[in-house]
């Protein structure tokens, strides 16, 4: 039994967050709001294990997709990235719920303004982590 995907719940437990179920619409990922409210769903709620799952890919196409379109020999962009997934999740997840502002923006560009704020290499540097 993995206890990664119970991870966003505790975090939730741990911050005294809202106590609703995940809704259909968030889902949709279409605010910032709706990927941190999937991303942080209860290990109670009927739809923990889908919104796990949910998150969980849509963090690692975003992230699949800027490798993907980044130009191989240019010096990185990130470093020090978290050691796995899941932390770097509950990083975002935190980050996100600190800014309310961010609530109506793109979820795409609010993971990519956490990146660039809280991973962004110092110019020359090597890329430390993963």
């Amino acid at each position: 039994m993995s206890l990664t995907r119970y991870a966003p719940a505790v975090l939730l437990l741990l911050t005294g967050a809202p106590a609703w179920a995940v809704e259909e619409s968030s889902f949709q990922s279409l605010t910032t709001a709706q990927l941190v409210d999937t991303c942080s769903a209860r290990p109670g709620d009927p739809r923990a294990v889908e919104a796990a799952h949910y998150c969980a890919g849509y963090v690692t196409g975003a992230f699949a997709t800027y490798l993907a379109l980044r130009d191989p020999k240019a010096p990185p962009d990130y470093c020090n990235l978290p050691q796995s997934r899941h932390e770097g999740i509950l990083r975002f997840v935190e980050w996100a719920r600190s800014r309310p502002e961010l609530r109506n923006q793109k979820p795409a560009d609010s993971l990519f303004q956490f990146l660039d704020l809280t991973y962004a290499c110092a110019p020359g540097a090597a890329p430390l982590g993963r």
